[in-house]
């Protein structure tokens, strides 16, 4: 689990669907929160973390080939973790190591290799939980129910500063790519975008760059793979947007967001080899049971669907260097969509 390559670059876009019954599999007991991708094209492997505190991984490659036949004593290569008490809200690798966050107060870096566990951060005897997550160069940013972000230093697993920036739970937070922004979003119904040199000072009341309100809570925000200034929100109001930081203009795509107590939240994502030509953006589809797909200029692409999927695909990654789709949903299945 340690390949590097080069990364392919989207030429187009083509539809993506399910090449047969076998990419559609049961890895997990119970609802999937979160998902993540592993970057090697020499074998596929993803993996997702569960209400429950499950880590299941999937490697796919077979069900994948164009050769491949559908036979009744096949057995997916599916494995199986208990590393949390607690759901598993965020799941990144990083440097050929899986990083996890949990709702049982515990933040865990998995070898790869030997497939044991160890603390990278700990909320135990806190009065909160991690909630959104993100990594740039080998700096975690995470944030909590209580508004606050903190900043750890992976290298030393040692936090370096925190603050408070909502008075609200912050669901989500993004760094840009060139390491200078974060967003964060809140159940206070606003995103709010911040200097990433300030936050490392760990005194004094921190001011936003600029903020955007609105009616309803925003449940997930993610910063354009390439483009460092442009990101895209998901909000409770049943809309997507497409944002540039310091522009008034915003790219507003009605969606149905509204996906109640037993379906994950819907969090718009961006494919991660998406550039100023060609974009992809990602989000589950609660009226057709599929992947809705849309460019970066807010048009829909198209809603990705199987007949072998029974229920909402809620959770979505994209392969690093793959043109493949990794999906997640309430009844602990996994779905490989590839065009």
């Amino acid at each position: 689990l340690y390949e590097t390559g080069h990364a392919s670059n989207i030429t187009g876009f083509q539809p993506f669907g399910t090449r047969n019954e076998h990419c559609v599999i049961k890895v997990a007991r119970d609802r999937i929160y979160s998902m993540a991708v592993h970057p090697m094209t020499s074998k596929i492997v993803a993996c997702a973390g569960t209400k429950e505190g499950e880590l299941a991984f999937w490697e796919c490659s077979d069900v994948l080939d164009r050769e491949y036949k559908v036979t009744d004593d096949w057995t997916p290569k599916a494995f199986l973790f208990a590393p949390h008490n607690g759901a598993i809200s965020n799941l990144k690798f990083w440097q050929g190591k899986l990083l996890t966050t949990s709702y049982d107060g515990s933040c865990l870096v998995m070898d790869l290799g030997t497939g044991t566990f160890a603390p990278w951060f700990q909320m135990l005897g806190r009065d909160a939980v991690v909630t959104g997550f993100d990594v740039y160069d080998s700096t975690a940013y995470h944030s909590d129910t209580n508004g606050v972000v903190r900043l750890t230093d992976l290298r030393t697993m040692k936090e370096i500063a925190s603050s408070q920036l909502h008075e609200a739970k912050i669901g989500g937070v993004s760094v840009s790519n060139d390491g200078c922004l974060l967003a964060t979003c809140s159940n206070d119904r606003s995103i709010a975008i911040w200097d990433v040199r300030n936050l490392n000072q760990d005194k004094g009341k921190k001011k936003a760059i600029q903020s955007f309100e609105y009616k309803n809570a925003v449940t997930a925000v993610n910063f354009h793979p390439a483009l460092s200034r442009t990101f895209a929100s998901t909000c409770y109001d049943n809309h997507v947007r497409i944002h540039n930081v310091n522009e008034e203009d915003t790219v507003d795509i009605p969606h149905n967001n509204q996906t109640g107590r037993w379906i994950t939240l819907f969090k718009a994502v961006w494919d991660p080899k998406s550039d100023e030509k060609n974009s992809l953006l990602a989000i589950g589809n609660m009226e057709q049971r599929g992947v809705d797909l849309y460019s970066l200029k807010g048009e829909h692409e198209q809603c990705a669907s199987s007949p072998w999927l029974t229920a909402q695909p809620a959770v979505n990654a994209f392969h690093p260097r793959m043109d493949l789709i990794f999906s997640g949903n309430a009844s602990g299945k996994m779905v490989v969509w590839s065009q």
